[in-house]
């Protein structure tokens, strides 16, 4: 460790954060290494009641008290996995499955311009025929195919007219996806820690907060010119009933 002055003691922050998000009781689920965090800042904010003397025509302050500390974390995430997109939507962790399998004759409704659900997604080797089976379209020509959504486009100038029954025929693969049901929590609360980084400049501090609740701040961007961020913030809750001694948050020095 550096006495002062010197220049080693100059901070230039790098590192790694965790996160453990609670069940609902409240119980530990591990760590979560949450990937490349750009920013990671905790704030403290302190509340005051000020009282000015009436003694005499200027009015001057005779005395200032803290009434109440507040501390807050703030932190930004880059890599889109399941378990960001969770903090950064509010989300519950959902399934998408499907059993691979195949579809003879679903029915749609033609609509001229517009793309048209199928029933299932991982579609192949489709076709397309007109209500009473007489005639078969040709892909592009006639439509065109969204494999992965399950989708069906009506080409304008095809031979499909708008408002036409159409019968369709496919395959389909087999489903089994993690998904993201958004704004499914109206809190996310858990234990958050910083590990610097071992050749990060200046004084290395490891941060344990023990009880973090977490919220999405502002937009993210899916169409953008810049590399997509997740920015989230919350309020560090004081946790007197498991760390009587340093209820809020501590600092480790690490050589």
């Amino acid at each position: 460790m550096a006495y002062t002055p010197s220049p080693e003691n100059y901070f230039l922050g790098k590192g790694a954060l965790y996160f453990d998000r609670f069940d609902s009781d409240g119980n530990s689920t591990g760590e979560l290494h949450l990937g490349n965090c750009p920013d990671f800042s905790i704030s403290v904010e302190v509340e005051t009641k000020e009282h000015r003397s009436s003694l005499s025509g200027l009015s001057e302050k005779d005395i200032e008290l803290i009434t109440g500390v507040n501390a807050t974390v703030k932190f930004t995430l880059e890599e889109f996995v399941t378990e960001n997109l969770l903090l950064a939507f509010l989300g519950e962790q959902g399934t998408l499955t499907q059993s691979s399998g195949s579809v003879t004759d679903e029915t749609i409704t033609a609509r001229l311009n517009r793309w048209i659900k199928l029933e299932h997604r991982k579609i192949s080797n489709v076709v397309v025929k007109n209500e009473d089976g007489s005639v078969t379209y040709t892909v592009d020509e006639d439509y065109r195919v969204d494999a992965e959504t399950g989708r069906i486009y009506i080409v304008p100038d095809g031979a499909i007219t708008d408002g036409q029954t159409l019968k369709v025929s496919y395959d389909y693969s087999s489903i089994d996806l993690n998904t993201v049901r958004g704004l499914k929590n109206a809190e996310t609360v858990g234990f958050l820690r910083f590990i610097p980084a071992d050749d990060q400049q200046g004084p290395k501090h490891e941060v344990e907060i023990w009880k973090a609740r977490l919220w999405p701040a502002g937009e993210i961007g899916f169409i953008s010119d810049d590399w997509a961020q997740m920015t989230i913030e919350g309020a560090i809750i004081k946790d007197e009933e498991n760390h009587p001694n340093e209820p809020y948050f501590r600092l480790i020095p690490r050589d």
